[in-house]
């Protein structure tokens, strides 16, 4: 017999491919990783809600259980990426994921760069393909010397 796969697993599983094969932009690989993260956060919540792992029996006290997924499409700053939103059934309060109440927020902030870099004190001075700024970056940040890049929440122009 074939176990099933979650969504949040099957996701996972291409983010790692997709790494390993080196077969993506960054924009791609910020994709994958969003929809993974984000499937694996709702899986999370769902099991909290319902009290059980999928697949497991529940006891005679519990009354919500699981009712399959619904496919939804969420807008992130790379792309729009597909989720599975987990259902349920005969619980005393329907499950809503945290991520349905972000959807009222007003959608007039949000986080980009704000063109402030340190200089590097180690010396680099070749170009950078994108490819390869997160491997330098981690390896500067390993050595000790590298760019701080600050961050911070601006409104929409």
């Amino acid at each position: 017999m074939m176990r099933k796969v979650s969504p949040a697993d099957r996701y996972r599983k291409e983010l790692h491919e997709a790494v390993g094969a080196a077969s993506l932009d960054f924009s791609g690989y910020c994709r994958l990783a969003a929809q993974a993260m984000l499937q694996s956060a709702m899986e999370i919540e769902v099991e909290e809600f319902v009290g059980r792992r999928p697949y497991e029996r529940r006891g005679d006290e519990q009354a919500t259980y699981r009712n399959g997924y619904k496919r939804r499409r969420v807008a992130t700053g790379e792309g729009a990426v597909e989720l599975h939103v987990p259902q349920t059934r005969d619980g005393v309060e329907p499950f809503q994921t945290v991520m349905t109440s972000l959807v009222g927020l007003p959608s007039t902030n949000y986080v980009r760069p704000a063109r402030r870099v340190e200089p590097l004190p180690c010396g680099l001075r070749f170009g950078l393909r994108r490819r390869l700024i997160p491997r330098t970056a981690n390896t500067a940040a390993r050595s000790g010397c590298g760019a701080r890049l600050h961050f911070e929440v601006q409104p929409r122009q």
